[in-house]
């Protein structure tokens, strides 16, 4: 299996992009500054600055280089430059102006999930639609995607790559990946709380990308050139052109670029929360936990409210928006389609949805305009199971002291950590973490009163009688007089 995904790693970097990402070397292309070749006049020999910043971590002391674009190709460089300790660089651009592609390498950076310096050893890449000194231009591994995608279009242009950089950024809830710098959460200097969500957001899906890597024992570039894989087809589904793609010879999952990405930017929030304080937006993480998977850019645009993943109630109501309005909205519930409706002319909608009891209930909300379509795939545990409580010996039923321990096993599937308190008709009860001590008991019966609940508030009540004794038994015995008798 890992056989073929290298297979399927060399293919994708060796003939997909040689289309877009290698050199053309004076191999039969014109005079290097005759933008001709676009259709455009050429520009006037003047020297400008791109710069921006390579991201992965800040990459200190790594090569960027610029291309040009001639003819849908990766043509003659048109600059190099080093990274400063911040990631930064900045490059002259000498009487250029059409679309550019940054390939960055080598250089170290720190690994936000694990601490541990680690060198950019493989080529991260960036496209540019147009060069234009006023904005800077990243390079990160979102951009390695929106390359990824470009790489497979019949007709590398400005627009192509202005439509990669579009899908990606609007896949993934940002404004735009070219021209954010993404924040380093790992970074004590910088006061997360200011800021820009935008920025803050980029950058836990990169720490999110160190996070697989580091639960897969695998090099986080190596995550990044699979999900750029996936990504290149046009949808995020574990596959690149109905190729499964493999990590550590195993099938990645179909929501490896999603679902698991907002899995791990949690797990690396909490691994933080001693640290400093990340609040994460949950509309941010239900996009990425719910999304279908198609990066396209659709006509008709489909957002829904955060839900819960486990709830105690047995209903929610469901909030989103469609635009255009007036969209139709369909809810498909455990593959049963319950209702559909029209959006008002604003495009908001709200429903309120009967869940299945006890059950992993799978909502899809879609959305339909025209011929254009986009949903969301939203799964919702209903759980009104209680805790279940059970002694650990015999159910005590006698004792014979004042004080006793009791041991006890607690569990809850779904809605743990479970708890219980306790109380005694006569004498004291206290609960410890896996025990209850009884003390003071008063001789007679008691009756021992446990209330369980779990954090959905599904509760239980059980009592259990118990008879105290702890007088010693008294003897009593008759002595018989002699009697002499015949």
């Amino acid at each position: 299996m890992f056989k073929q995904f290298k297979q399927v790693f060399i293919s994708f970097f060796t003939l997909s992009f040689a289309i877009f990402f290698i050199g053309c070397g004076g191999s039969g292309v014109s005079d290097p500054l005759n933008t001709s070749d676009f259709g455009q006049t050429p520009s006037p020999s003047i020297s400008t600055v791109l710069n921006g910043s390579v991201i992965k971590g800040p990459v200190s002391g790594a090569t960027v280089r610029a291309y040009r674009v001639v003819n849908g190709v990766k043509a003659q460089e048109l600059g190099t430059a080093m990274t400063a300790a911040d990631g930064s660089y900045r490059l002259s651009v000498v009487g250029y102006d059409g679309p550019i592609v940054i390939e960055a390498f080598n250089g170290q950076y720190t690994d936000e999930a694990t601490g541990i310096k680690k060198v950019l050893n493989r080529s991260m890449n960036s496209i540019v639609p147009k060069f234009t000194a006023t904005k800077p231009a990243m390079v990160s591994p979102l951009t390695h995607m929106a390359a990824a995608i470009v790489s497979q279009s019949s007709d590398i242009s400005e627009t192509s790559i202005q439509d990669a950089i579009d899908e990606v950024s609007e896949f993934y809830s940002l404004s735009d990946i070219l021209i954010t710098t993404p924040s380093i959460i790992t970074d004590s200097t910088v006061s997360v709380s200011e800021v820009e969500s935008n920025q803050l957001n980029y950058g836990l899906i990169l720490s999110a990308i160190s996070q697989i890597g580091a639960d897969e024992n695998t090099d986080p570039l190596e995550i990044m050139d699979i999900i750029a894989q996936d990504a290149s087809d046009g949808s995020f589904d574990g596959q690149n052109n109905g190729q499964t793609l493999t990590l550590n010879n195993k099938e990645v999952s179909q929501s490896f670029a999603t679902k698991d990405i907002a899995d791990s930017i949690s797990t690396i929030v909490e691994s933080l929360s001693s640290q400093l304080i990340v609040s994460v937006d949950p509309e941010f993480l239900f996009n990425l936990e719910t999304t279908e998977g198609v990066i396209e850019k659709s006509s008709v645009k489909l957002s829904v409210k955060a839900l819960p993943k486990l709830t105690g109630s047995n209903n929610i109501q469901l909030t989103g928006l469609a635009t255009p309005g007036t969209s139709s909205i369909e809810i498909i519930q455990n593959d049963i389609k319950i209702s559909e409706f029209f959006t008002g002319l604003d495009g908001t909608f709200s429903v309120q949805i009967g869940l299945i009891v006890n059950q992993l209930n799978q909502v899809t909300v879609r959305a339909r305009n025209g011929g254009a379509v986009s949903e969301r795939n939203i799964e919702i545990r209903q759980d009104s199971i209680p805790p279940s409580f059970s002694f650990l010996t015999t159910e005590p039923e006698y004792i014979n002291s004042e004080s006793v321990f009791l041991a006890y096993d607690l569990t809850d599937t779904y809605g743990g950590p479970a708890d219980l308190t306790v109380s005694l008709s006569q004498g004291n009860a206290l609960v410890n973490s896996n025990t209850i001590q009884l003390s003071n008991l008063v001789e007679g019966t008691q009756l021992l009163q446990l209330e369980l609940f779990d954090q959905l508030n599904n509760r239980i009540s059980q009592s259990y009688p118990l008879f105290v004794d702890f007088s010693a038994p008294i003897l009593e015995t008759t002595v018989p007089s002699l009697v002499n008798t015949n």
